[in-house]
């Protein structure tokens, strides 16, 4: 079990995303998971590929339900669904 989880809700922002992982990946504290809630249904703009670049297991991508948009608390409560740490913080995509 990982010290504490962080969750990070985003919607069409990939790039924002990749600067917050950048910033989390390179932590020298690494007993954390980071969990992207992507509530975002276009593939144009999903941040499956920028977790996934980063080749990191403790870097977790999911993906709500297509149907209804989850919005902003929706998706921070989705996220909690995949927490595994002692302790939980939330990151907005754009905090880095």
């Amino acid at each position: 079990m990982p010290f504490f989880s962080v969750i990070i809700p985003t919607k069409a922002r990939p790039t924002m995303v990749d600067i917050a992982l950048h910033s989390l990946h390179h932590q020298t504290f690494s007993d954390f998971e980071v969990i992207v809630t992507d509530d975002y249904d276009d593939e144009a703009f999903s941040c499956k590929p920028i977790v996934e670049k980063y080749q990191d297991e403790r870097f977790v991508y999911v993906h709500p339900p297509d149907e209804p948009v989850l919005g902003m608390c929706g998706n921070w409560e989705y996220g909690l669904q995949f927490a595994k740490g002692r302790y939980i913080g939330f990151m907005q995509d754009k905090m880095y």
